[in-house]
Parts: C-alpha cells; sequence; structure tokens
C-alpha cells in the first residue's frame, strides 16, 4: 500500500476544509462512496480528505483514552483486560497514524492508498475487497498491511518510537495473536494474572510489568507518542471531536475528558451480596 512522504502528508492535512457534515461514520461514508479514484481539487476529494482527517482525531481521542484507562486495570484480577485495552489503543493510534499519510484499511472490504502525492494534484485509489486483505482475518490482515506499508516511513522516525511501526521480534501477527490468547483462553488469561502478582511493582513500572504485557504497553504508548507527534507536527486541526460538546483544542478536550476526568464511584453498586456467598 502506497502512503505519502512526510512533506505530502503534511499538506494533506493541513488542506483540511470543514466541507461536509461532522455528523457521519468515516466507515460507513467510504463503504457507499461510488467513486475509485479521487483526484484533489474535486469535491469527491475534499470531502473524503475531511472525513478521514476528522476519523484521525476521533481515533487519536480513544487511543489516548485506552492508553490512560488501561492504568487503571494494572491489578491482579484485571490486568489481562489491561493488555487488551492497551491492544485497542495500539489499534486507534495506529490507524489514525495511517490516516494522516493518506492510508485506510478496512479488512477484508476496502483499502485506500495514495496514487500521486504532489501537492496540488494528489490523488487517492480505493481498492473494494481486496485480494491481499481477504485472505486473512480481518485484524491480522490490518498489521500486516500496516507494518508492510511504514516500511516507507522508517527513516523518517524518530529513532526511539521507530520500533512502534515495526513487527514485534518480526512477527507481524504478534499484538492480535496475543489479544486473542488472552481474550479468549480463561488459562492464558490468568496466567498473565499470576505473572503480574509476581512481578508488578508500582515504583518501577512499566519496567516491572510481564513479558508480553510490558511489550504491549510500550507499543502502545510508542504508537500514541509517534501518532500525536505527526499530528502536531502537521497541524492537524479539524471539527472530528466537535460530536462530544463544544469547539475546543484537541489538547484541551483530551486533557478534561480523559486525565482529569472523575471516576464515578459504583462499587456499591454491584450486586456483591449474590456473589459474594
Amino acid at each position: 500500500m502506497n502512503i505519502f512522504a512526510v512533506p505530502s502528508a503534511q499538506y494533506f492535512c493541513y488542506k483540511f476544509q470543514r466541507i461536509s457534515a461532522h455528523t457521519t461514520s468515516f466507515k460507513t461514508y467510504v463503504r457507499y462512496l461510488k467513486s475509485r479514484r479521487l483526484r484533489e481539487g474535486t469535491n469527491d476529494f475534499e470531502e473524503f480528505r475531511a472525513h478521514l482527517l476528522r476519523n484521525v482525531e476521533r481515533c487519536l481521542f480513544l487511543a489516548t483514552s485506552q492508553y490512560r484507562r488501561s492504568l487503571d486495570l494494572m491489578l491482579i484480577s484485571s490486568a489481562p483486560w489491561a493488555h487488551i485495552t492497551l491492544y485497542y489503543g495500539a489499534l486507534y493510534a495506529a490507524t489514525a497514524f495511517l490516516g494522516m499519510f493518506g492510508g485506510w484499511i478496512d479488512a477484508p472490504y476496502m483499502l485506500v492508498e495514495v496514487s500521486r502525492s504532489s501537492p496540488g494534484s494528489q490523488e487517492l485509489t480505493i481498492y473494494r475487497n481486496p485480494q491481499s486483505l481477504g485472505r486473512l482475518q480481518p485484524h491480522r490482515a490490518f498489521w500486516k498491511e500496516f507494518y508492510d506499508t511504514c516500511t516507507s516511513l522508517l527513516t523518517y522516525v524518530d529513532p526511539g518510537l521507530r520500533f512502534a511501526i515495526q513487527p514485534v521480534s518480526g512477527d507481524p501477527y504478534w499484538l492480535i495473536d496475543n489479544r486473542n490468547s488472552i481474550n479468549y483462553d480463561s488459562y492464558e488469561a490468568l496466567d498473565l494474572s499470576n505473572r503480574f502478582a509476581r512481578s508488578f511493582n508500582e515504583v518501577t513500572f512499566p519496567i516491572s510489568l510481564p513479558g508480553r504485557l510490558n511489550t504491549q504497553y510500550q507499543v502502545t504508548e510508542a504508537l500514541i507518542l509517534l501518532a500525536f507527534s505527526y499530528a502536531q507536527q502537521f497541524c492537524l486541526n479539524t471539527d472530528g471531536l466537535d460530536m462530544l460538546g463544544a469547539a475546543i483544542p484537541r489538547h484541551e478536550r483530551i486533557k478534561k475528558m480523559i486525565f482529569e476526568t472523575t471516576q464515578p464511584r459504583l462499587e456499591e453498586k454491584a450486586k456483591k451480596t449474590q456473589i459474594l456467598v
């Protein structure tokens, strides 16, 4: 899959225009889009760009939320769900990262890539039911395509974050295979809890996280930092988060709604009497 290089991606993001409503799901919009080729200067291209970049901002918000909430789950009983929550943080961050560079993967239904990158004459091409995505389970297809695509950006990326867009231990399916193992196998889930109990230390966090939870945390954090670094570099600014309330800057909304929000105290709502018998 072809994507923009950094200068062309910066131009693509900076040129966001509010030419259509922000109340439409990007996934729904693009699945019903009739055009196959989108050329800069046409209504289809500008509308697509607006919807894609709004989706990028929504994914940045959700990635940050998953990352932050995973910290509340760093307990023996919920360590497996911390891992799964971090996985989805990585998926959202990776989706946002690709979007800023003109790419979109909706396996197995659709792939969008860059066919012309020069500012002023950019072009995107939509492939429906691409054969390369249909051969794999959707999340496996996403990560395989993501890592293959990001190879073209390795020389641009901060060396300290470069590992985030490279397969873990050379395995493009590591993230989804470990998520599946922990999510769908109760033994694997509680084995992670056991390892967490034996290694976790708040003072030395995140180094004290056990093996694969540590890896997932590091990858998610790096992907989020990488995505936000480019969003800032590209001056990304859309109305994609206005569905959450009054228009305020992205960083203020994230600060207010993710890092400074107070959790409701709902412990007493649990049916403890019926469970603790």
